[in-house]
């Protein structure tokens, strides 16, 4: 009977700490998961809300090694070669340098995953290189190589493609696995990121070589672009992902973007009969480099002095104007 006793002791001992480890489990993935949602929502209204001298598209760059630290701040510039600066830390702090003369802005958004691993981040050299994409508009979406770098591919388990449209990813690295050193003050990204092989394929969340796992880019213009991937937690792979597409931050943009038009028809009521009506020097600087006044990128139509309503290429919304109050609201209907 005491033998009896014991054995069932110990059978619910070890059962209770299976419990208890999943549910821990379940937690630290639960923090983890929130908190690269969070990422991800920052990053979008960073994006959105860029205003002259950076323009709606740009994106913060990471925060990597190149200066010898993860000091929370964007190390930029990242547009140009070698692309592994386009890979780092979740750059959050802002920092101001000298009598506000220099300002590195972040996300402000100091999180971790459920491990209180710092979260890490990949984005697509068309956010970061104005000098390759030359204006940031809807028409990005359907532009093809030279117009637009090759955006950043994500993977499943099996080596599929997820979505080639991705403009940024976000990783939480998790616990370090077996050969893992995360000592010193700057381990690089292969110390938190992690590989999984497929059909003989080696894909890695730790290069920036912009160029797909398993092809050879032997020049600059051959280059395919950057590719992650998303598998299963294992003894060798505990990276848990998310990521934006470039077809969520245009529309996220175009909001933006409405968002300025509406202002201009307030101060300019009755409605101008066209956007050209309006006084060009009056407009942000990144609205007219970027072509969002031309007729191939927005599409305006006055309907009568207290209505009018606008459309974006590549864009199913339908944006409305109404002059009610003294004030023009907007409204929309739609999505992109």
């Amino acid at each position: 009977m005491l033998l009896l006793l014991l054995v069932g002791v110990g059978a619910l001992a070890v059962f209770v700490g299976g419990v208890n480890r999943a549910a821990d489990q379940q937690e630290r993935d639960r923090i983890s998961t929130q908190s690269l949602a969070r990422a991800k929502e920052a990053l979008i209204g960073y994006v959105a809300m860029r205003q002259d001298p950076e323009r709606p598209g740009d994106a913060p760059c990471p925060d990597n090694p190149t200066d010898g630290n993860y000091d929370g701040t964007q190390d930029a510039p990242c547009g140009n070669n070698p692309a592994a600066p386009r890979l780092g830390r979740l750059p959050w702090k802002t920092v101001v340098v000298g009598a506000a003369t220099t300002v590195t802005e972040g996300l402000g958004l100091d999180i971790v995953d459920g491990y209180g691993e710092r979260l890490w981040y990949a984005v697509s050299r068309n956010l970061v290189d104005p000098a390759g994409v030359a204006q940031f508009n809807p028409l990005l979406l359907t532009a093809l190589p030279p117009a637009r770098r090759p955006w950043i591919t994500v993977r499943d388990s099996l080596g599929n493609v997820v979505s080639n449209r991705v403009a940024a990813v976000f990783l939480a690295p998790g616990i370090s696995l077996a050969g893992q050193l995360r000592s010193g003050a700057t381990p690089a990204a292969g110390q938190y990121l992690d590989d999984f092989v497929v059909a003989g394929v080696n894909y890695s969340n730790a290069d920036a070589d912009d160029c797909l796992d398993g092809t050879v880019c032997v020049t600059v213009a051959s280059r395919t672009g950057e590719d992650f991937i998303l598998a299963p937690r294992s003894g060798t792979f505990n990276d848990v992902m998310a990521f934006v597409t470039i077809d969520e931050l245009m529309a996220s943009i175009d909001r933006r973007v409405a968002g300025e038009i509406r202002a201009k028809l307030e101060v300019n009521h009755p409605f101008p009969s066209s956007l050209g009506d309006i006084v060009v020097s009056s407009w942000p600087s990144w609205f007219n480099d970027n072509g969002w006044a031309d007729g191939t990128v927005t599409t305006y139509t006055k309907l009568d002095d207290d209505h009018a309503s606008i459309r974006f290429a590549s864009c199913a919304a339908t944006f409305s104007y109404a002059w009610s109050g003294g004030k023009a609201a907007m409204t929309w209907d739609g999505a992109c």
